[in-house]
């Protein structure tokens, strides 16, 4: 029992340490993989954003696009 003990105390601050900096590297990696997907998602935000016009832009085209010849016309 003094053995266990012993031991215990001598490997109770490196393993500490370690888990400790284990720990620290992950949440480094978890938090720049978040960091990462909110910014994706702004810029995929901001994208569609730009293209908010895109249908009001297609109806005006529609309307300005000339009319169809008459041989067109004429075959359906």
């Amino acid at each position: 029992m003094l053995i266990s003990k012993l031991v215990m105390q001598t490997v109770r601050l490196p393993y500490k340490e370690w888990a400790e900096n284990h720990i620290a590297h992950i949440k480094g990696m978890v938090d720049g993989a978040c960091a990462e997907r909110m910014q994706a998602v702004k810029d995929h935000i901001d994208k569609v954003s730009q293209m908010k016009d895109v249908v009001s832009l297609t109806r005006q085209l529609s309307k300005v696009r000339t009319p169809p010849s008459p041989h067109k016309s004429s075959i359906v």
